[in-house]
């Protein structure tokens, strides 16, 4: 097959002359190669996704009026496939998601079994469709079957299979469509912060660079003095550049010449604080941290650390504007491809952490209770005065 790789777009020519486009990774904007790896290789972007994965991956699924513990579904998705357990599975999906912008999910179901046997994430890089595979402004009914019937082509090493788009289940991060006419991706959330990333990628490189250098020092001949230069001993030349080559992170093979001549000493070692580091760390931090939605406290950035109750309710933001929103897309996109009768619905009120909320709740329930108690007991009509105040005491 002839193989095309040009400006981030992947097209590649089979055998019988139909030609295929990679849909993961035919990206001309993207400067910073497979955009998994860039997420995995970034500490701050990488600890963002890792904070939501880790939180997603512990929700309990449940649907209305059934049994969570022995739901075909729910069993399914608490033991996914043969290699993978839930949070493994759930974590991947969300790695995915947010490196690419959407993944697919291929449900195994056996013919003439009703029950699937397996579920799997697929990696977003590694899927194929066919450059004529148009998916909007689909009128009639007929035009819908044929583009359910449409192949992508999915390879990992030596393996490649193909699965229809009825065989699949789309999740999209930001809505699917923006990037270009093809209905079946979404743009990648790292896409805006792509120079934030690379910039502590840079920062951090420097930092490294300056630290190998340390101990580093540069002898040159001197102008001082009247010193006439004269012939050194061998040894002792070999046993000063021996001694020198000890001290700071000096090579084994020596970092050290000396020469006859009056000597200048030079440092090559460069001060952090001239280097600006810190500062453009936290800098570019901040911005990926703002585009997951991570609230600062939960990612300290410096020694100053954040008060008691910025820091409990931390995690509950987080669940609560980031996490649970990405529970309910996933749990609505299985609701639709299997038809539930009712919905599939997750939680993660039984987290230790939601249990500051609960005791917010009866915090604020003692003092509403002692303040009725108050009023009932200044003869005030405490009934009329929470009306006004638009309280309900029936609760």
């Amino acid at each position: 097959s002839l193989v095309i790789n040009r400006q981030g777009i992947k097209l590649e020519r089979d055998r019988t002359g139909d030609m295929w486009m990679a849909l993961g990774s035919g990206d001309p904007d993207w400067e910073l190669g497979n955009k998994l790896n860039a997420l995995l290789g970034n500490p701050v972007a990488f600890r963002c996704v890792d904070l939501i994965s880790q939180l997603f991956s512990q929700v309990n699924f449940q649907i209305e009026g059934q049994d969570a513990d022995n739901d075909p579904l729910i069993k399914r998705l608490n033991n996914p496939n043969l290699f993978q357990s839930k949070q493994d599975f759930l974590r991947e999906y969300i790695f995915f998601k947010y490196a690419y912008g959407w993944v697919f999910q291929k449900p195994i179901k056996p013919v003439g079994v009703k029950e699937i046997s397996a579920i799997y994430n697929l990696n977003p890089d590694k899927v194929t469709y066919h450059k004529e595979f148009a998916t909007r402004l689909v009128f009639e009914k007929n035009q819908t079957a044929e583009l359910l019937k449409n192949k992508f082509k999915y390879e990992e090493a030596t393996q490649q299979t193909e699965f229809s788009l009825e065989e699949i289940i789309p999740f999209f991060d930001i809505a699917n469509g923006l990037s270009d006419d093809f209905l079946l991706k979404a743009p990648s959330r790292l896409h805006p912060i792509q120079k934030n990333i690379k910039n502590i990628d840079i920062a951090l490189t420097a930092e490294n660079n300056a630290i190998r250098k340390a101990g580093r020092f540069i002898f040159s001949a001197g102008r001082k003095g009247d010193m006439v230069g004269r012939a050194m001993d061998p040894k002792d030349k070999t046993n000063i550049e021996s001694n020198f080559s000890k001290y700071g992170n000096a090579n084994i093979n020596s970092d050290v010449i000396i020469t006859n001549a009056f000597l200048d000493q030079h440092s090559m070692h460069i001060p952090m604080n001239q280097l600006g580091i810190p500062e453009s760390v936290k800098h570019n931090a901040k911005m990926i941290m703002a585009t997951f939605g991570v609230p600062r406290e939960m990612f300290n950035l410096d020694d100053s650390g954040g008060k008691y109750d910025s820091v409990e309710q931390a995690p509950i933001q987080l669940i609560q504007n980031v996490v649970q929103n990405q529970i309910d897309d996933y749990c609505n996109s299985l609701t639709s491809y299997f038809g539930l009768a009712k919905p599939l619905t997750g939680t993660l009120q039984h987290l230790s952490v939601m249990q500051y909320i609960e005791d917010k709740k009866a915090e604020k329930f003692a003092k509403m209770s002692l303040a009725i108690r108050n009023l009932k007991d200044s003869g005030v009509d405490y009934i009329k005065l929470a009306e006004q105040l638009g309280i309900t005491l029936d609760q």
